[in-house]
C-alpha cells in the first residue's frame, strides 16, 4: 500500500488508492465488494487532493464557472478611450495632474483603472489612453455623471480633449 493510501482522497472515497488502484484497507473491504475487487478511478477532486500542486488548477477552474461568475454583485464601468494626441507630454500633464484628481471625486466610484495604449497586434496604435471607472450600478453611474463633480470633469474634458475621446459604458462579465 502507497503512502497516498491515507490521504483525504482514499479516505473521503472510501476505496483503495485513488493513483495505483490497489486494492482498498481491509477497512473497507467490505464496501469495496459492490464493485467486484475492482477500485475505481479517482475523479479529478480526489487526485487534487492527493497532488497539492493540481488543487490550486481544479479550484481555480471552479472560481471561474458560470454560476460563480453570476453571484458576482452587478457592476457596470464607464470607458473613456483617448486616441493620440498631437502633443503627448502635455496631454499627461494635464490628465494625470488635473484630470484625474477631479475623477477621483465622484461620488459612487468604486475603482478606476487607466491603461496606456503601447502597441497593437498590426501597424501602430490609434489609441493614447484608456480610462476605466467602475460603479455599482447604472443608476450610481448616472448620479455621479449627474452630480457637481461630473459636471466639473466634463468641463475639463471638454477644454483639453473633446476631439481625442470616445466614452461608453457596458457590464463586466
Amino acid at each position: 500500500m502507497c503512502a497516498l493510501c491515507t490521504s483525504r482522497a482514499a479516505a473521503f472515497r472510501g476505496a483503495g488508492c485513488p493513483l495505483f488502484a490497489h486494492p482498498a484497507p481491509p477497512l473497507f473491504a467490505e464496501r469495496d465488494a459492490r464493485y467486484l475487487g475492482m477500485v475505481p478511478r479517482a475523479t479529478p477532486k480526489e487526485r487534487a487532493f492527493a497532488f497539492p500542486s493540481r488543487r490550486r488548477y481544479i479550484f481555480a477552474k471552479q472560481t471561474l464557472s458560470p454560476i460563480n461568475r453570476s453571484l458576482r454583485p452587478p457592476m457596470i464601468k464607464l470607458i473613456a478611450l483617448y486616441r493620440t494626441p498631437s502633443d503627448t507630454a502635455e496631454f499627461d500633464k494635464h490628465y494625470f495632474d488635473v484630470h484625474i484628481p477631479l475623477i477621483r471625486k465622484f461620488p459612487g466610484l468604486r475603482k478606476i483603472e487607466v491603461t496606456r495604449v503601447t502597441g497593437a497586434p498590426i501597424g501602430e496604435a490609434k489609441f493614447h489612453l484608456m480610462a476605466e471607472m467602475y460603479f455599482d450600478s447604472k443608476d450610481a453611474m448616472d448620479a455621479a455623471l449627474g452630480s457637481p463633480e461630473g459636471k466639473a470633469v466634463t468641463r475639463d474634458i471638454m477644454s483639453f480633449a473633446a476631439d481625442v475621446i470616445t466614452v461608453f459604458h457596458g457590464e463586466p462579465e
